[in-house]
C-alpha cells in the first residue's frame, strides 16, 4: 500500500471525531435525530478501533474518549403487549390486547379503542424513560443491551398490582418494579359488559456502554 493511502486510513478516525464534535455544536438539529446520528458514528468508531493495525496509540486513545463521552447508558421500551406464554392468566383478568374496553389514563380517555390503546402504550413508555434510574445498572460487569420483561395487572379499580419481572439483572428488575409501582391510577377496563382486570406486558431495555 502506498504511503498516501496509509495516511488517509490513519486520519479517518480523526475525521470521524470531527464530525461528531460538529454535530454536537449544532443547536438547530432535532435532538432525537442527532442522538441517533451520534450512535451510528460511535458504532463506526468502535469498528475502526477494532482494526488495531491501522491506528496509532494516540488515535486509539482519542476514540476511546469519544466513545465514553457520548455512548452513555440509556433506557428504551420495546414492543408492548406482544405475545407471551404466561401461566398466570385466569378467569378474573385478560390480556391488554384482547380486552374489549382497555384501561386508560385520564389523558387517554378520548377516541376509539386503538387511539386509547396507543395513547396508553406511549404514556407508559414515556413514563418509564422519565423515571427509570439509569444508575441502577452501574455495577454490571458487561456491556450491551439488557432486557427486563415486566408484567402487571391493571385491576378493576384501575390500580397496578401483581408486578412480575423476567430475565435481566436483579438490580434492573428491582428498578423496573419501582418505576411501575409509580404509574398513575387508570380508569379500569371492561369486557363483555363488566369490569375486567387486564394483564399488561412491557419490555424495558437498558443499554450499558
Amino acid at each position: 500500500m502506498r504511503k498516501s493511502s496509509k495516511k488517509i486510513i490513519l486520519w479517518l478516525p480523526l475525521l470521524l471525531i470531527g464530525v461528531i464534535i460538529g454535530s454536537c455544536t449544532s443547536e438547530q438539529k432535532d435532538q432525537n435525530i442527532e442522538k441517533e446520528g451520534i450512535s451510528e458514528k460511535i458504532a463506526a468508531l468502535q469498528t475502526t478501533l477494532a482494526q488495531k493495525k491501522t491506528l496509532t496509540a494516540m488515535e486509539k486513545s482519542l476514540l476511546n474518549n469519544m466513545v465514553k463521552k457520548y455512548d452513555r447508558a440509556s433506557v428504551t421500551v420495546g414492543q408492548q403487549n406482544r405475545s407471551f406464554n404466561f401461566d398466570d392468566l385466569s378467569n378474573d383478568h385478560i390480556e391488554f390486547n384482547s380486552i374489549k374496553k382497555v384501561p386508560v389514563f385520564e389523558s387517554c380517555a378520548e377516541g376509539n379503542r386503538k387511539t386509547q390503546s396507543d395513547c396508553v402504550e406511549a404514556t407508559i413508555a414515556q413514563f418509564i424513560q422519565n423515571h427509570f434510574d439509569i444508575s441502577a445498572g452501574k455495577n454490571l460487569k458487561v456491556s450491551g443491551i439488557h432486557e427486563v420483561d415486566v408484567s402487571f395487572i391493571i385491576d378493576t379499580n384501575g390500580s397496578i398490582n401483581t408486578i412480575k419481572t423476567r430475565f435481566g439483572e436483579k438490580s434492573l428488575q428491582d428498578e423496573a418494579k419501582r418505576v411501575i409501582t409509580m404509574l398513575p391510577k387508570m380508569r379500569p377496563g371492561a369486557h363483555k359488559g363488566k369490569k375486567m382486570a387486564a394483564l399488561y406486558v412491557v419490555p424495558i431495555r437498558f443499554k450499558v456502554p
